[in-house]
């Protein structure tokens, strides 16, 4: 979970394919993107979404917007990493990315 506020932007994290995007009880307004290789980002608790089922998105485009929905305490991203099926700790790609000093993470 990372710390925003609500209406801040959420940028795609790597190329893909959106799979979903939806609301569910616990995520709230999500997405979902498939990159290939077996990896899948997972955004949730939006405000609002930007793109919708099939849409091609690039690294760093807007997908949608910080919220507060579905089982949520306050504003932030909650942002998944799944490769084949299992979540996988996003911390590792933020760092290689250079993301990891300036990453603020978020208490549950």
């Amino acid at each position: 979970d990372f710390q925003g506020s609500t209406g801040d932007p959420v940028t795609a994290t790597g190329s893909g394919t959106v799979k979903e995007s939806k609301y569910a009880a616990d995520y709230g307004e999500y997405i979902l993107v498939v990159h290939g290789n077996g990896f899948e980002t997972l955004f949730a608790h939006l405000s609002k979404r930007l793109v919708k089922r099939g849409d091609r998105v690039v690294q760093g485009q807007q997908l949608g917007l910080v919220g507060n929905t579905g089982r949520s305490s306050g504003s932030h991203l909650h942002y998944e990493i799944h490769h084949r099926g299992k979540p996988v700790d996003p911390m590792h790609y933020i760092q290689v990315a250079g993301l990891g000093p300036s990453a603020q993470r978020a208490s549950r």
